[in-house]
């Protein structure tokens, strides 16, 4: 089997039984429970980037006041904490002595919203009506999304994508990751209607998981 293969599959099957441990926590469980995901996502992508545990603890600490910010549900205040949380990441880069550059700036700032802050949108959808459903649509679209694309790519792909950001990404891939993430929100649809009873738009579902 090759290795990268290999991987993917023991990534999967860890990746889908603590999903399932999570998302069926009591809320407050799964607020803390998101909050050490999204910190352990943050340190390993500020690690990726190859900045040091200073730069990488202030984008940690900046991330979390904001998503603090965001469960206050006040405007004012999130504005406040990314205003603090800038001129927090432009004093330290002043005194860095040019090893970080105001590029990077902008880098964890995207950072920021991309991982805390969509990952916090996760505990807000489950509470909504049906949120259940939702989330699991969400990451069922993106699970399939990869896995349609990566066994596409690795049996048709011809036309490379985009070569300098990922060399090994197909145009045939990326066809082939947006009908499955389709069919895979198609069969979460008929899931949910057969065996809850749900009133489900397949149209409507199949469109969510193309886009």
């Amino acid at each position: 089997m090759n290795i990268n293969l290999y991987k993917r599959i023991i990534s999967a099957f860890f990746g889908i039984i603590l999903f399932f441990i999570i998302v069926f926590l009591p809320s407050r469980v799964l607020d803390i429970s998101l909050g050490i995901l999204i910190l352990i996502m943050l340190w390993e992508v500020y690690h990726a980037f190859g900045y040091g545990w200073k730069f990488a603890t202030l984008g940690c600490v900046g991330s979390a006041i904001v998503v603090g910010a965001l469960t206050l549900q006040n405007l004012d205040s999130l504005i406040g904490c990314l205003v603090i949380y800038t001129l927090f990441l432009v004093l330290f880069v002043l005194f860095s002595n040019g090893k970080i550059k105001f590029s990077d700036i902008a880098i964890m700032m995207f950072i920021t919203i991309y991982i805390a802050c969509f990952m916090f949108y996760v505990s807000r959808t489950r509470s909504l009506n049906n949120g259940l459903y939702y989330v699991f649509l969400t990451f069922i679209c993106a699970w399939v999304n990869d896995s349609a694309a990566y066994f596409t790519g690795k049996a048709l792909g011809k036309h490379k994508l985009a070569e300098l950001i990922s060399p090994k990404k197909t145009l045939e891939g990326a066809i082939g990751g947006l009908i499955g993430s389709a069919i895979g929100a198609v069969v979460l649809g008929l899931i949910a209607q057969l065996g809850f009873n749900k009133e489900v738009n397949y149209l409507a579902l199949a469109l969510i998981g193309i886009i």
